[in-house]
């Protein structure tokens, strides 16, 4: 050993600059792979893995026990008649035998009219997204056209109202001088004596009489003279006014005409009361009056039968003109609605109309199915083979929703499972389930669910459901008391996009994945090592659907193979941070058959872990 290193000595002496090189490449070269090792180990590795194609099956997780036969009992989920019986006490039935049947008379015709509600509001959906057609166009415009032209009748109606208004005031004008006259000539006049108006006469007597008889003769004095004023002024008016005067003025003509002339009434008639008042009287007193009173009183009738046909002709002539004027606004608010919906048929529908109209398709489809399963809910059927083992009613019978109607007993066995009240809102009678032992580990069976409580148990402030699962177990090796496991399927979808729940990250209310900028080879894909990528690493926005405990359903944002980031390795002596992975097979078994239970994730509700 000691010539060894004297033959190293020598060499160095002799050749020093040789030796002075190998030194510097040597510790060049340790410094290096030193330099070269750290970087190695602080580098940041990630894991790759595709996007891929597959079944994603949520599932509600429980253990429990397996029990001997079990009983369910059958309970109506409606009212009404039993009107079919299919079992007898004792007959033994496979799973899905129609047992018992509550009239189905009302649940059928609640599906027709659904349906036809459905059916039309599909209709009036389909009818607003087709483009406008020509008969719908034209329609339109006449209703315009038929609107002006409506209108343009009314106000030839209107003008034709004011020329007869005009007219029956031009007649009132022929008959009212004379009924003027004759109505002085009454009141004024001194047919009995020359030096005593009529109306005194009528008003004098004895002092019994004539303190009644003054009041009736005042009441004639004033109102004459209103009708008096009123006629006179009219009368200007009217002498002022001709037919192609303005339509207000010729308005406010008949107006005037029409008050003048129940002014002129008034008066008429307060004569008559004196009148009458006086004949009365002598006809008390067994006199006869004067033929002058009975020619009197069949002058005031005359007048009276004037007057009230003038008056019912400007009445009816007043009504025509405020008619017309009201259908001429409805006509012009007409106008600008038919004006309107041609400028609406033209544009089309609006988004909010289709909107709602879909809304509405879609709550009728809704009703539909509420409507389905109304009438599904009038058949009792057999949940699984089994013995009937009591029947509580009997054909004809009236049931109401919840009775107890037959007790069965299940041929196999049932593993009663208890679920928390989170879970039990996702399950529901007829689920399928996937079921392990303890025991048997090699041994998987499948179920489904038959019963489920409607009321929970608490213990220690924490409420619990049990849920009942009936199985067929042909090997024989389940016996009672083992301890199960069940996997309940609330939800599958097949033929999605996957990818691992590492993958999605939130921002917000949002979701993304991180993807590599450049492929990375298949052959490295899912290494849970994980490999340093060669370019750099981009976000994607995504919309997520379903997801378990493994998987998510992506919706939007990736295609099929798409390669996305699962896991980030950090190798550092101070910071190490990672993320699991699945391996492959696991992956798999995930997708395919999740026994480990999920949750149901949807968008702005919470999802994955980051």
């Amino acid at each position: 050993m000691w010539n060894i290193f004297k033959k190293i000595g020598n060499f160095i002496l002799s050749h020093k600059i040789v030796s002075i090189i190998l030194i510097i490449v040597i510790v060049a070269g340790s410094w290096y792979g030193i330099k070269s090792f750290n970087k190695n180990q602080d580098s940041v590795k990630y894991v790759v893995a595709p996007v891929e194609k597959g079944t994603l099956v949520v599932s509600v997780s429980g253990t429990g026990q397996v029990l001997s036969s079990n009983e369910v009992t059958l309970s109506a989920k409606t009212s009404g008649e039993v009107t079919y019986l299919g079992a007898s006490v004792g007959d033994e039935v496979i799973s899905g035998k129609l047992l018992l049947t509550i009239d189905t008379a009302d649940a059928q015709q609640a599906i027709k009219d659904a349906q036809a509600s459905y059916d039309l509001a599909v209709l009036s959906l389909n009818k607003l997204k087709e483009p406008i057609d020509e008969l719908t166009l034209m329609q339109a415009e006449d209703a315009v056209i038929s609107a002006q032209n409506s209108k343009t009748n009314l106000e030839s109606s209107l003008a034709k109202a004011y020329e007869d208004g005009f007219n029956s005031v031009s007649n009132a004008f022929l008959d009212l001088p004379d009924v003027m006259s004759g109505l002085y000539d009454v009141i004024y006049g001194n047919g009995y004596h020359d030096y005593q108006g009529n109306a005194d006469y009528y008003a004098a007597g004895e002092s019994e009489y004539s303190d009644k008889a003054k009041i009736y003769k005042q009441d004639v004095f004033d109102k004459y003279a209103v009708a008096r004023s009123a006629y006179n002024e009219n009368l200007e008016n009217y002498k002022k006014t001709n037919r192609y005067s303005s339509a207000d003025e010729i308005e406010l003509l008949i107006n005037e005409t029409y008050e003048t002339n129940k002014a002129i009434s008034d008066a008429i008639k307060s004569a008559n009361n004196l009148i009458q008042f006086y004949k009365d009287y002598l006809a008390q007193k067994r006199l006869t009056p004067n033929n002058l009173v009975n020619t009197h009183l069949t002058s005031l009738n005359n007048y009276t039968s004037k007057t009230n046909s003038i008056l019912s002709n400007l009445l009816s002539i007043k009504q025509t003109i405020q008619n017309n004027k009201d259908s001429l606004k409805n006509a012009d608010r007409t106008i600008l609605e038919k004006q309107m919906s041609l400028e609406k048929t033209k544009a089309g529908p609006t988004d909010l109309e289709l909107k709602s109209q879909e809304l509405a398709v879609e709550q009728k489809y809704n009703a539909l199915l509420t409507a389905q399963e109304n009438l599904n809910n009038c058949y009792v059927r057999a949940p699984f083979s089994g013995t009937v083992a009591k029947i509580n009613v009997t054909k004809g019978n009236s049931v109401s929703n919840g009775a107890a109607l037959i007790t069965f007993i299940s041929k196999g066995k049932i593993i009663n499972v208890s679920l928390n009240e989170v879970d039990i809102s996702k399950v529901k009678i007829g689920d399928s389930v996937n079921l392990t032992f303890d025991a048997l580990p090699e041994l998987t069976l499948t179920g489904k669910v038959v019963e489920v409580d409607a009321v929970g148990t608490v213990t220690s402030g924490v409420v619990n459901y049990n849920v009942k699962i009936s199985f067929d177990d042909e090997t024989g090796q389940v016996k009672p008391g083992m301890t199960a496991s069940a996997s309940i399927i609330t939800e599958a979808k097949t033929d999605v996009l996957l990818v691992p729940n590492s993958a999605v990250k939130s921002a917000g209310e949002s979701y993304y994945v991180e993807v590599p900028e450049l492929p990375v080879e298949e052959s490295l894909l899912s290494n849970t090592k994980g490999i340093i990528l060669t370019g750099g690493i981009q976000k994607k926005a995504i919309e997520i659907g379903l997801a378990n405990d493994f998987y998510t359903e992506v919706i939007s944002g990736l295609i099929e193979n798409e390669q996305v980031i699962s896991s980030t390795i950090k190798n550092s002596s101070t910071a190490k941070s990672s993320t699991a992975a699945v391996s492959s097979s696991a992956s798999q078994s995930a997708k395919t058959n999740s026994n480990s239970g999920g949750n149901m994730i949807m968008p702005g509700l919470g999802g994955p872990p980051n």
